[in-house]
């Protein structure tokens, strides 16, 4: 549950970016959303990383490892 909240999260700070974007306001709070977002995701990712670890290490040992 945790991860689809993240990842909503992540979409509508993506989303507020591009359309700050689009209509060419480029000032601080676009880079305030593009840092957000990466830092969800960064964060997300690693849940899922430790999720893969505890619970499917056989099914995808080399996905597993690389991370």
């Amino acid at each position: 549950e945790s991860l689809r909240s993240d990842a909503m999260r992540i979409r509508v700070c993506v989303l507020m970016a591009l359309g700050q974007y689009a209509f060419s306001q480029v000032n601080e709070s676009i880079c305030v959303n593009a840092f957000r977002a990466a830092s969800m995701y960064l964060g997300m990712a690693d849940r899922m990383t430790q999720l893969l670890q505890a619970n499917a290490t056989g099914m995808v040992p080399n996905f597993v490892a690389a991370m």
